[in-house]
């Protein structure tokens, strides 16, 4: 007696499958991500400073060319963080990082993982975790280099 109510339901829910979605075919079909190698050097000087927070521009060379501006606002021996916005040709990619320093005399060597967070124009739907982020900032100039890598979804 129990199982005619079993079956009946166990066809109402078959029935509201998609068709087509158990055999795999005629269901919503996956798009793959498109990949892009990040892997950039940049050279950057102070275009402003207010406390412990610096604002560098620069430009950067590697799997792609362009321009950019970083807003580093921490660099410590602890703890780091940094803002930028990179210009390729076709658009922007924007991130964030978070790193940790030593610091050797009037240098600050850093490192740590490096998040895309968006863009524009061919780099609109740019997203990334866990890239690498390396760099150096010079306390007697802050004049600093950085170093980005990994691979990116577009």
């Amino acid at each position: 007696m129990w199982l005619a109510p079993l079956m009946a339901g166990l066809g109402a829910i078959a029935w509201m499958a998609p068709s087509g979605a158990a055999s795999g075919s005629g269901g919503p079909a996956a798009v793959a991500a498109r990949t892009q190698a990040f892997n950039i050097n940049s050279t950057l000087h102070l275009v402003g400073r207010a406390g412990h927070v610096l604002n560098e521009q620069g430009t950067f060379t590697g799997s792609q060319s362009g321009t950019i501006a970083i807003r580093f606002t921490s660099v410590t021996s602890t703890s780091g963080g940094a803002t930028f916005v990179a210009y390729p040709s076709g658009g922007s990619v924007s991130g964030r990082t978070s790193t940790r320093g030593q610091i050797v005399g009037a240098k600050v060597y850093f490192s740590g993982s490096m998040t895309i967070t968006g863009g524009t124009g061919r780099w609109a739907h740019a997203s990334g975790r866990g890239l690498g982020f390396s760099g150096v900032v010079d306390r007697r100039n802050f004049h600093a280099t950085t170093h980005m890598q990994g691979t990116i979804s577009l």
